[in-house]
């Protein structure tokens, strides 16, 4: 098995704890982790890639940078659901569409920079 095979998952635990990480099957690892948990883990999103242009460690490597002010250790993160969801719209947006998100990012720039003129003049 090839990287591009894994998938990647996101699984949460009670307190809005999150792990984002790859597999070529999340079942074995999620068993792996909860034995040392005494939360339970869930599932709470698998991406197969492979119908995908894109590979799994591109996405994990781009949701870790976005999270990283919510990383706890290693792949773990302490986020609100929103902040896990929100995160992974704008990657799958940047890696799935490019030229989309690189106008949106152009027009959210342009907002920031009126909005910033508004408040200094008044």
């Amino acid at each position: 098995m090839s990287e591009s095979d894994q998938g990647l998952y996101i699984l949460s635990i009670p307190g809005n704890y999150w792990k984002i990480g790859r597999a070529f099957d999340v079942e074995p690892r999620i068993k792996l982790l909860q034995c040392g948990c005494p939360e339970k883990i869930s599932l709470y999103a698998f991406l197969d890639v492979a119908y995908h242009d894109i590979s799994a460690s591109e996405i994990e490597h781009q949701l870790h940078k976005r999270l990283c002010l919510y990383r706890t250790s290693g792949e773990w993160f302490h986020a609100p659901r929103r902040t896990i969801d929100a995160a992974f719209k704008e990657v799958w947006a940047m890696l799935l569409r490019p030229d989309v998100y690189a106008r949106w990012e152009r027009f959210c720039a342009h907002c920031r920079v009126r909005n910033m003129s508004r408040a200094i003049s008044v």
